[in-house]
């Protein structure tokens, strides 16, 4: 066992901590072998680095590559996007299928809170998007000002799940 001293303000700066102390002992070598985290909480740690790469940083990436690659690249954009999203799309069904398993152990009923269910809209999307910008590139390109409805969807929806 370790003993611990510790104490919590409720600024960043140097201050009196009053209540706010204690000591304690962790125990590293005990009954649950000195882990931190349990196997739920690593499994929400794994979900919520996955949820954080897919859309905090590679679907921005593929959004920008889509929207300033075009005029800079346009033999490569395409590929540059499709490959960033469908590691995204990757990333989202494990970090789904992850979450779904959690909430199984954990809540029971599924989709019974706010984030599951933006969740489910989102793993909806990401199933949808793809496939309306695979019909907008397989297109044959008469006229490139044309409004088609698989391209301002997948557009529309992909910009949209961006946010949400």
């Amino acid at each position: 066992p370790m003993p611990i001293i510790f104490a919590l303000g409720s600024s960043m700066s140097v201050q009196y901590h009053g209540s706010r102390r204690g000591v304690g002992v962790i125990d590293f070598y005990g009954s649950n072998g000195g882990e931190l985290f349990t196997s739920q909480d690593r499994s929400k740690i794994v979900h919520g680095v996955l949820m954080f790469i897919a859309w905090g940083i590679l679907a921005p990436i593929g959004v920008f590559v889509a929207a300033f690659f075009r005029k800079h690249f346009p033999r490569y954009w395409t590929k540059i996007h499709m490959s960033i999203m469908l590691t995204t799309v990757l990333l989202t069904m494990i970090g789904f299928f992850i979450g779904v398993s959690i909430t199984a152990l954990t809540v029971g009923t599924h989709f019974s809170k706010v984030h599951h269910v933006l969740g489910l809209i989102q793993m909806l999307l990401v199933l949808v998007i793809p496939v309306l910008g695979f019909l907008t590139y397989a297109k044959p390109v008469i006229n490139k000002e044309d409004p088609w409805i698989p391209n301002r969807s997948h557009w529309i929806l992909g910009y949209s799940t961006v946010v949400i």
